[in-house]
């Protein structure tokens, strides 16, 4: 292991450790876009393809679920049942 991949490596954080603190409320499709009601803290965030939230990019949204991407790393947050 290099010094440069030694000194990035607790640098870089987990998807999955990052969106805990996140719950998608809903998502609302339209021919015009979409977009995620997501929470975090008490607030509600919208939020649409291409934003990012806790250094999380919004990469997809469906019908049940958002795609979040992080250093190359892919999660998936669904609403909750």
């Amino acid at each position: 292991m290099s010094d440069r991949e030694s000194i990035a490596q607790p640098r870089q954080q987990h998807a999955q450790s990052v969106v805990s603190d996140l719950m998608l409320l809903g998502t609302v499709i339209t021919p015009d876009g979409t977009l995620a009601l997501l929470r975090q803290d008490g607030d509600v965030l919208r939020v649409t393809v291409g934003d990012t939230v806790n250094a999380l990019t919004v990469t997809a949204i469906a019908e049940d679920a958002i795609y979040l991407a992080l250093g190359g790393q892919q999660t998936v947050l669904h609403i909750p049942s």
